[in-house]
């Protein structure tokens, strides 16, 4: 599940108009931060301590880079002179200058080498390192004086070729297009005619409110009435929008967004909130067209700027410089599975909530298709020699013809150790057919919780929303066992919920639903929190207690892991436990009291006991990795201690 992390402030910007921005530095977790036109400073994020920096008297024109192909930083001071320096040099003025003829827009860094892009307002361009080399500049571009270049970007092509990609925006009129190229490959300069799409719906009173170029590369545009779509950037005339994807309604679109992309398949998105005061930072997956994540803000900034550095948003707004550190595990991919619209018809109780232009839309498709499904199936009635091979072609859900390709299906299930559940529906003749990956996971005991479950599921939830609303009514209503069932059937369980399970099976010193509750997979960061919040004093002591007995008698519940990994109890109970201790760290270092003091020493025995097993199986991992390259071990003098052979004389 992708999260946002909680926010810091990297350092203060006295004036937004003269901060440039940020870009990645040569060391990882490293930023380059042009803090001002006079100011470049080099900083490490995990500890915001100062790398190095540099002052110069000569105003910077476009933010600072890492050229990695030179190894050198890049700046350009009034917009024609071009400087790159070493990471020793102190004194900038004495760096040779490169003059040039035209005004440089921006620099853009691509590749893994990589290499420098000097974008010039024009809109041509070329190699850092051809202008090193004394090169001619490139001919002149395309575009005239009254128009701006924002967002340059470089995207390589399934080809092998370089897509240079750039909005552009008229001064006079304030309309925006998108530009794009390819590169030739030495000079880096363009190779042939710009391709153009202008970004207009043609609908009075809608306007453009967010715009960026994405992997693929895709357009993705966001609108005045709260729709997002997304295009092909590609070579032809056709300047519609693309296909619409979603209706934005975590932010509000009466406001200027700030937008980036943050990789292949999620946007960061900057907005005021809707309805009240503040802002928010969501993180929107448009491969599933869901919210994964939301920060919030407790000011809105109209003149915000966002960029992404590593796995961290930096957030210019107002006069600081904030760092949002992000998390897209791409093992928890299977979270989103569920979140689109099911192909199935909508029950009645989910008419009742479709109240957006959008989703009527989708209805009509949807029924004109099963309308026209219904009429093709009426046909085969009365005809019976009707082309059985059209049915394979048919976009429904399938059913199978036979009980013998049944029993081959449920066969090739059961050996991949899926479970499945047979449901009778009533009013239908079929039957639904559901499977879960987890071993114990069943369905739903009471009808109620079973039914919210399958609504759920039908308007397209993420699992996420699904076990939080199932296992708040559950411990609400004092029916831990639906919980119990929602952790099991569900591999994406939020932190805060998990943490209030764990306190009810406290409280009710109910083990097997704790059991239950200890085996389900959590982020260490977000766990901490919610156990610092929830848990209360008197049941620190408690919960070690019974963590001690559960590693000892190993009674925790096999469930998938991420990424085929094997499970591992004993992990995840140390897990567990490192997130207790920090958690409540303070309060075990201030609180002296005799029993806590004895509970931490067993846990200090057992820890020291898995070192001490680790270690050995790395002393021994150099004679297995001999072993298995077929190469005999290096003999050595020193006596096995493992065991020992003594001759006795018994006559």
């Amino acid at each position: 599940m992708a999260k946002l992390l909680a926010f810091y402030t990297l350092c203060p910007v006295n004036d937004s108009r003269e901060f440039l921005g940020v870009t990645a530095d040569a060391e990882d977790g490293s930023v380059i931060n042009t803090l001002g036109r006079n100011i470049v400073i080099v900083t490490k994020l995990s500890d915001q301590k100062q790398i190095r920096s540099w002052t110069v008297l000569e105003k910077l024109s476009n933010r600072v880079v890492y050229d990695g192909s030179s190894g050198k930083y890049v700046g350009v001071f009034g917009k024609k002179i071009l400087k790159c320096w070493t990471a020793s040099e102190t004194n900038l003025k004495k760096v040779k200058k490169i003059k040039l003829q035209k005004n440089v827009s921006d620099l853009v860094t691509f590749g893994e080498k990589r290499e420098t892009l000097v974008v010039f307002e024009d809109g041509s361009c070329a190699a850092l390192s051809a202008l090193i080399d004394g090169l001619s500049l490139p001919a002149e571009g395309p575009l005239n004086t009254n128009t701006a270049i924002e967002s340059p970007k470089i995207f390589p092509t399934p080809t092998g070729e370089l897509l240079f990609v750039f909005f552009t925006r008229d001064l006079t009129t304030d309309s925006v297009e998108l530009r794009f190229s390819f590169l030739e490959d030495d000079s880096r300069t363009l190779h042939g005619n710009f391709g153009r799409i202008k970004l207009n719906r043609g609908i009075p009173g809608v306007k453009l409110v967010g715009y960026e170029v994405t992997e693929g590369p895709m357009l993705v545009t966001i609108w005045s009435d709260r729709r997002i779509f997304r295009r092909k950037v590609k070579f032809d005339e056709d300047d519609t929008p693309g296909q619409f994807t979603f209706m934005l309604n975590a932010v509000s679109v009466e406001h200027p967004l700030s937008i980036v992309s943050v990789s292949k398949d999620y946007l960061a998105i900057y907005g005021a909130n809707v309805g009240q005061e503040g802002a928010s930072l969501i993180l929107y997956n448009f491969y599933f067209n869901v919210i994964q994540a939301k920060q919030f803000f407790k000011v809105y900034f109209g003149n915000s700027r966002l960029s992404v550095v590593g796995n961290n948003i930096l957030l210019a707004a107002g006069q600081v410089l904030a760092v949002v550190p992000f998390r897209i595990p791409q093992a928890y991919l299977a979270d989103m599975v569920g979140s689109q619209k099911s192909p199935k018809k909508d029950k009645d109780i989910a008419r009742d909530y479709v109240n957006e232009d959008d989703e009527l839309e989708k209805a009509i498709e949807r029924d004109s298709q099963e309308f026209a499904a219904k009429q093709s199936f009426q046909n085969e009635e009365a005809n019976p020699e009707h082309d059985k091979d059209s049915q394979r072609t048919n976009k429904g859900p399938s059913l199978v013809a036979s009980e013998v390709k049944m029993d081959e299906k449920l066969s090739a299930l059961r050996r991949r150790d899926i479970v499945v559940e047979f449901l009778e529906i009533e009013d239908q003749d079929g039957i639904e057919v559901k499977v879960f990956t987890n071993p114990n996971a069943t369905t739903f005991s009471r009808d109620e919780f079973e039914f919210l479950a399958m609504e759920l599921e039908a308007s397209g939830a993420s699992e996420l929303e699904i076990s939080s609303k199932i296992i708040t009514l559950a411990l609400s209503g004092n029916v831990p066992e639906e919980a119990q069932k929602c952790l099991r059937r569900y591999s994406c369980i939020p932190e805060e919920k998990l943490v209030s399970c764990l306190v009810y099976a406290m409280k009710k010193k109910n083990w097997d639903f704790l059991i239950t509750v200890l085996s389900v997979d959590f982020s260490h960061e977000d766990l901490v929190g919610e156990l610092r919040n929830q848990l209360k004093e008197e049941m620190i002591y408690p919960l070690m207690k019974r963590l001690l007995k559960i590693l000892e008698s190993k009674q925790l519940e096999e469930h998938p892991t991420p990424a085929g990994s094997l499970w591992d109890g004993d992990a995840r109970i140390l897990e567990w436990f490192s997130a207790l201790l920090d958690a409540h760290f303070q309060h075990l270092v201030m609180r002296d009291a005799e029993k806590t003091r004895k509970c931490l020493e067993i846990w200090k025995k057992v820890l020291a006991g898995y070192w001490r097993a680790i270690n050995e199986a790395n002393d021994f991992s150099a004679t297995l990795r001999s072993i298995s390259n077929n190469k005999a071990p290096a003999r050595t003098q020193k006596a096995s201690k493992w065991y020992s052979i003594d001759l006795v004389q018994l006559y």
